[in-house]
């Protein structure tokens, strides 16, 4: 009894294990290439052509499973499984957009990537301030007779923010959006640059939750799809947060043995390995230096080279560092010592909540080195107020609170960032609800209904104190629910802790229909929102906030570098 899903996105297998799926038990992948020919007969399609094109190139990848014979080899039953191909393109201007570069970034050459940086750098100039959909085109069919079949498409809209030239050039610099088409990851520093998005937010991440639920429900699947909504959630958003500033490892590689010794250094103890160039022109040592660096890399550590300059001097090479070859996420200019890459590396945002959700969010704008948590212990009292202004004026207090408590955070603290959310329907606030009984009735009010999601936002100087202050709304559209969808959702034990009773990044993302305005904002963190404040009000863009926000030597190539305090992480 499984789904297989024709792709091997670790996005879709993310969005199906975050409704209760369980890879191997309830469902497998298999990455089946397709490259569709949406434009073999018209240079520019109409929006409803590409409807039935996205359908029709999901239909070819069931197809091609059952060709290949996909669920035999697999030791699946055919008659106890489904099949679910997904293809997911953005459209923009009667095209469907391609990727500025076809293989992994990190891979290729700088001429190559210098290429691809052009391309990107085309299309994000021609989406200022434009929509692109995001279309998925959905195909499911039973295991053991192709026949039997139901598809749908689903259009999330997105609206990008009229953005400057220096951002395009700071974005496309980082390297994030490459890959992807369009030239720009949403899920990811990309969304600085949107300023709504309408429709589906799990589409944007190929696999829209809600519309695949439906066609799994068709009397024509029954008792061939298995998944718990009612398990609980034990994903990274059910994390504890650490608080109070936090001890950056960083290992300086000054002169390794000249013998490989797989148990040193021990990279459990290690989070950055700091590599001083001359060892890539130090004949005894060479060798042994790029080993380490390739197991740090292979570990998930921070690798930073410094004299990128002289070594390529010494090198004779023109070109800048292939960092692909020499396992390194960050090249320095000059050398530093390990006391000074401590310093840039230190954090400079100092987030005023004990959400692990609004942490992983910011996280998805700012490098995790650059936030340190700090929750305010002040009384928050509950008055009577318009919602907008309730969340407003709570989430300055909590941004003061923090900020008064100077030996509990790190002295590289820049901005302290508060944020309150409420979700509000007829004008009332609900809360986070006490027991089941709530719980429950909240969600019968939400749902079949349009609510409001709204967060205010506090941003406070830590050296002037200036202070700023906002609030985002995202309308939020339940679709209607059955008691029994109701009653095994408060089994999972999700609605507790969460104002409404459901947490839109996780299983209630099966009630949400529509959101109209900021996902994020939803979560907990407008990013949309945030990173305009902090680049126009405090002078700090989120392109400036990588693991390295303090070096002012970043290299790469042309003005690009010279434009934005980037890196190549």
């Amino acid at each position: 009894m499984t789904l297989l899903l024709t792709s091997d996105s670790s996005r879709r297998k993310a969005l199906l294990e975050q409704v209760g799926f369980r890879e191997f038990l309830d469902f497998e992948m298999v990455g089946l290439p397709l490259d569709f020919p949406y434009h073999h007969k018209a240079e520019r399609l109409t929006l409803d052509q590409v409807k039935e094109q996205v359908v029709e190139a999901a239909g070819l990848q069931v197809s091609r499973a059952f060709e290949e014979r996909a669920l035999q080899e697999r030791g699946l039953s055919p008659s106890q499984a489904v099949l679910v191909g997904a293809e997911t393109i953005l459209f923009h201007d009667g095209r469907v957009l391609e990727r500025p570069m076809a293989g992994e970034p990190r891979e290729a050459r700088p001429e190559a990537i210098e290429q691809a940086q052009e391309r990107a750098r085309s299309m994000l100039q021609a989406f200022r301030g434009q929509e692109i959909v995001v279309i998925t085109g959905l195909v499911v069919t039973q295991g053991d007779r192709p026949a039997n079949q139901r598809a749908t498409c689903v259009l999330t809209r997105v609206k990008m923010k009229p953005y400057q030239v220096e951002d395009i050039e700071c974005y496309i610099t980082s390297g994030e959006g490459l890959g992807l088409a369009g030239g720009v990851d949403f899920q990811k520093q990309g969304i600085a640059l949107c300023e709504k998005i309408k429709g589906s937010f799990s589409n944007i991440g190929g696999l829209p939750l809600l519309e695949l639920m439906d066609l799994l429900g068709d009397r024509l699947f029954a008792g061939r799809i298995h998944f718990r909504l009612s398990e609980p959630d034990r994903g990274k958003y059910s994390v504890a947060v650490q608080e109070g500033p936090a001890q950056l490892r960083i290992m300086s590689l000054d002169k390794p043995p000249l013998e490989l010794n797989p148990e040193w250094p021990d990279m459990a103890q290690v989070d950055v390995l700091h590599v001083p160039g001359s060892l890539l022109i130090d004949e005894a040592r060479r060798e042994i230096s790029l080993a380490i660096m390739a197991r740090a890399k292979g570990a998930g550590k921070l690798v930073v080279l410094d004299a990128g300059r002289e070594v390529e001097k010494a090198m004779g090479r023109r070109a800048t560092i292939d960092l692909a070859r020499f396992h390194v996420d960050v090249l320095l200019e000059k050398r530093i010592t390990g006391q000074r890459l401590a310093q840039m590396m230190s954090p400079r945002l100092l987030l005023a909540s004990q959400s692990p959700r609004r942490r992983e969010l910011l996280k998805q704008i700012v490098a995790g080195n650059m936030i340190e948590v700090l929750v305010s212990r002040q009384a928050e009292p509950y008055l009577a107020e318009a919602p907008e202004a309730r969340v407003k004026r709570l989430a300055l207090q909590k941004a003061r609170s923090v900020l008064a408590r100077k030996d509990a955070y790190s002295p590289s603290i820049e901005i302290v960032i508060g944020a309150d959310t409420e979700v509000v329907l007829d004008g009332q606030a609900l809360g986070k609800p006490a027991g089941e009984e709530e719980a429950r009735q909240q969600l019968q009010r939400l749902q079949g209904r349009s609510h409001q999601v709204i967060t205010g936002l506090a941003l406070i100087s830590a050296e002037t104190g200036r202070e700023f202050v906002d609030s985002v709304s995202t309308l939020v559209s339940f679709k209607a629910l059955t008691g029994a969808e109701i009653e095994t959702y408060i089994t999972s034990g999700e609605p507790f802790g969460k104002a409404g009773a459901y947490g839109i990044q996780s299983k209630g993302a099966l009630f949400v229909a529509e959101i109209d305005g900021s996902y994020s904002n939803v979560v907990g963190l407008p990013l949309e929102r945030l990173s305009e404040i902090l680049g126009r009000e405090f002078g700090r863009p989120v392109w400036q906030l990588t693991a390295l926000a303090g070096r002012r030597d970043a290299t790469g190539s042309g003005d690009n570098k010279r434009r934005c305090s980037s890196t190549l992480v």
